[in-house]
């Protein structure tokens, strides 16, 4: 009588191999695209909760605050030159006394444009004086990938190409 031989083939081995080789690419892949999307819309929130800040803090403070952007950063400013109750015009030359910046935050994943002014201002009662949309360059096919700035309410969207409108949800 023969004796079975246990185990695996050369090929057989080759093939698992190849087959889980793919599998390993199609799942990077995904991983890629998911974290891509999680970044924009990571992104565009922090965005949102910090306007929403600068219009608190407008209120809050009875001062105007500017939100100046750029296409990797943004930076948020307290109008009180001169002291106490500023003049309604951002001052923020570099050549003192400017107004106090209160944050400025680098984009570390996404680059955004602005539609309208590239400095938005909140009053005293918290509205906004320069509205327009501010969005990520790169999407990626997220939920949430711009934010539009209204005279009384800032929201969360989707940036539509056709109209080139950010189409709040």
């Amino acid at each position: 009588m023969k004796k079975k031989q246990a185990g695996f083939s050369l090929v057989e081995l080759m093939i698992v191999v190849a087959v889980i080789g793919i599998m390993s690419a199609f799942a990077a892949l995904a991983y890629r695209s998911w974290t891509d999307k999680y970044n924009v819309e990571r992104q565009t929130k922090e965005m949102y909760v910090d306007l929403m800040k600068a219009r608190v803090n407008a209120m809050s403070r009875n001062r105007i605050h500017f939100v100046t952007f750029t296409a990797t950063q943004y930076t948020i400013y307290e109008d009180d030159n001169p002291w106490p109750d500023g003049n309604g015009t951002l001052e923020a030359d570099g050549a003192p006394p400017d107004d106090r910046t209160v944050m400025t935050k680098t984009l570390s994943t996404y680059a955004i444009s602005v539609t309208g002014n590239a400095t938005k201002e909140f009053n005293e009662r918290g509205r906004a004086n320069v509205g327009g949309s501010i969005y990520t360059t790169d999407r990626y096919g997220s939920a949430y990938d711009c934010v539009v700035i209204d005279d009384f309410r800032i929201n969360m969207g989707k940036w539509n190409t056709t109209t080139t409108n950010c189409d709040a949800k």
